[in-house]
């Protein structure tokens, strides 16, 4: 159960959990997200935020795909399976 000492809404806290970060990853994650998103929205460093963007949301992916999660294993095998005959 999420303790008090780390900040953040309890459905984050489980799902990092479950995919094998600690409780005291999520608070931080949260502030680099912001990061993140602070530089994309002021123009002169939006490209620096859109690269920082991709490589947080290819981490997000790569975290997805490496502990087997059903989602991806779906998104990954769509373009074979959408082409072969039923």
């Amino acid at each position: 159960m999420p303790s008090s000492s780390c900040p953040g809404h309890p459905a984050a806290v489980q799902g990092s959990i479950e995919l094998g970060y600690p409780e005291s990853v999520v608070f931080g994650l949260g502030i680099v997200l912001l990061v993140c998103l602070a530089l994309y929205l002021v123009p002169r460093t939006a490209v620096l935020g859109a690269i920082l963007f991709t490589g947080y949301l290819g981490g997000a992916v790569a975290t997805h795909v490496r502990v087997g999660n059903p989602l991806f294993r779906f998104v990954r095998t769509l373009p074979f399976e959408a082409g072969s005959p039923k």
